[in-house]
């Protein structure tokens, strides 16, 4: 796994295709770091097919292997003056190049996202901006459902009830989710932390995903309706000083508060 400095400097790398970062002191393993901020040659409005990951490890996102699934759409200037990619919630969604590992036997995540409404009007737009799961395939992530609940089976092997959180889901927010074995938590930025957590829980990954904004068929499909501007995985559960280093800087670069 990748060691990945979290600081930006704003400058191109071209042969990488992302944002370069400066170092900083404490270094954390990612599996997976990709932000919408960091796609480099597209416009506003402009379809993205090839979403690269910036922290080595080329856990790149890219146009999905259905044929029902079309790219989503890139859009500027939208949280804190950074660009997003927008999912439509019918027919958007991107899939990781590499399957899942199975052999993780834990990891942590965090999301920059919003959806467009909560709860969703109708269960086809009940879906996640990560489909990542261990669970069965008819067990997906909602985020929300149309009950206003989020349901997640990220890294487990039996999905999580996490309830409706306050604040909404309609504004950006920092999701953030930790599993291991006897751990599964999660917390959302702006609410009372942890929102969600349980010492029941086998971690679980490769049943399906990881899918971004879709579900690949699976049950009537499943899409996420918002823009979604961060994802990363890290394959442990962080410290409690390198998760503050993690959400320093989503709070620096989207305005975020924890």
């Amino acid at each position: 796994m990748g060691k990945l400095s979290i600081i930006p400097n704003g400058r191109n790398r071209a042969a990488l295709g992302v944002q370069e970062m400066n170092p900083v002191p404490a270094a954390i393993t990612f599996r997976t770091w990709v932000e919408a901020w960091r796609i480099i040659g597209k416009n506003d409005g402009d379809s993205v097919s090839s979403w690269l990951d910036a922290s080595g490890n080329k856990q790149n996102a890219a146009t999905s292997g259905s044929a029902t699934v079309v790219d989503p759409t890139y859009k500027v200037n939208i949280v804190n003056g950074r660009a997003v990619l927008r999912f439509n919630g019918t027919t958007q969604g991107l899939d990781f190049v590499t399957t899942v590992d199975d052999s993780m036997t834990a990891a942590e995540l965090f999301i920059v996202a919003k959806d467009d409404n909560d709860p969703p009007g109708a269960a086809q737009q009940a879906g996640a901006p990560l489909q990542m799961g261990g669970a069965a395939v008819s067990k997906l992530t909602h985020w929300p459902f149309t009950d206003g609940n989020i349901y997640d089976a990220f890294g487990t092997s039996a999905r999580k009830t996490i309830g409706n959180p306050t604040p909404a889901l309609t504004s950006f927010r920092c999701y953030n989710v930790r599993t291991a074995s006897g751990l599964y938590e999660v917390d959302l930025s702006g609410a009372t932390n942890p929102i969600f957590t349980t010492a029941t829980n086998t971690v679980g990954f490769g049943q399906f995903g990881p899918y971004i904004g879709h579900a690949n068929g699976n049950v009537d499909d499943r899409w996420f309706d918002g823009d979604l501007a961060l994802i990363v995985v890290c394959p442990q559960v962080l410290t409690s000083g390198e998760r503050a280093i993690v959400r320093a800087y989503i709070a620096a670069v989207y305005g975020i508060t924890f």
